[in-house]
């Protein structure tokens, strides 16, 4: 059974319905572009058809092309805190988004799912199990972090403060 950790609330927003968030309600709906959310499979070892991605510490992925998951699989975002004091992001998927990361995790255990919006690497979590509930706690630095990236997904400008590795466009 997966432990859930005691958790401070602090800030959910919900995805799709035509809204991005409160910069929204003040745009008009033509200037209103959502953000290029994608998940891609990544590995250690190089492979036939994978792209290089050189992380921090000179680690190096290997990365499908094509993602796995997008922003229409998400269903809501969530900037948190655990009782620890440690700032994460918690992503929920959708039903069919739910079904597709079950299946994605379940069958790449193992293997590291990138975490971009609009080309820069926001996380590479290591899949460690299948995820079947539906929602992917993702680890920040820090709260500013995890609200700059709760932000993001909605459509802000993707502000991440220090180097980020990007992938090729």
């Amino acid at each position: 059974m997966r432990r859930r950790l005691h958790c401070m609330l602090l800030w959910t927003v919900m995805l799709g319905a035509g809204g991005y968030g409160p910069a929204a309600l003040s745009a008009p709906a033509a200037q209103r572009l959502p953000p290029r959310v994608e998940f891609r499979l990544a590995q250690r070892q190089p492979g036939l058809g994978l792209v290089e991605l050189t992380l921090p510490q000179r680690e190096r992925l290997y990365y499908l092309d094509t993602p796995v998951l997008a922003r229409a699989d998400l269903q809501s975002v969530t900037a948190m805190r655990a009782s620890t004091g440690q700032a994460f992001v918690r992503l929920q998927f959708t039903v069919a988004g739910r079904s597709r990361l079950a299946t994605v995790t379940g069958q790449n255990i193992g293997r590291t799912l990138l975490f971009t919006i609009d080309g820069q690497l926001i996380g590479a979590p290591r899949i460690t199990r299948a995820v079947a509930d539906g929602v992917l706690d993702l680890t920040m630095d820090s709260e500013a972090l995890a609200l700059a990236v709760s932000g993001a997904v909605l459509g802000a400008p993707v502000t991440v403060p220090g180097p980020r590795p990007q992938p090729p466009q």
